[in-house]
């Protein structure tokens, strides 16, 4: 089996760690709702009050630390055993990542079921299917 093979979970795993880092920034440092919850909750934002805002804020900015801790597990996943990473990382680290990838993919689908707002569901899906398959490959390479 080529060398190169080995790498395909990693470069899978840094894919899906790259987009959580860009979620994160966008969360942690946000000012405002994000547009799809505004549109789920029916109200503009200059229309909330000013606790709910903070509230709203709060919840965002606890989601994006999510965010971000799964993308730094996923690049320390990468970086600790490139192309050979033992039980732990090759399937604990990933197994962390994917339960907050279907959390977010649950509430977001939720969100969209009881409002018809378009949200991002099927983006934390296809980050959850991302780690399925690299695991799945690093499984068969042994």
């Amino acid at each position: 089996m080529p060398t190169t093979i080995r790498y395909i979970p990693s470069v899978l795993y840094l894919v899906v760690a790259v987009v959580c880092l860009v979620m994160a920034r966008k969360s942690i440092l946000t000012r405002r709702i994000i547009p799809f919850h505004e549109a789920a909750a029916g109200k503009p934002w200059e229309d909330m009050e000013e606790p709910l805002r903070q509230v709203i804020l709060t919840l965002t900015r606890t989601t994006g630390f999510g965010f971000l801790a799964v993308g730094l597990l996923l690049i320390a996943t990468c970086a600790a055993a490139p192309g050979h990473p033992g039980a732990v990382l090759k399937y604990g680290s990933p197994c962390i990542a994917l339960t907050y990838c279907l959390g977010i993919f649950w509430s977001t689908y939720r969100l969209h079921q009881a409002t018809r707002t378009l949200t991002p569901w099927k983006g934390s899906l296809a980050a959850a299917a991302l780690l399925l398959a690299a695991m799945a490959v690093s499984s068969v390479l042994g």
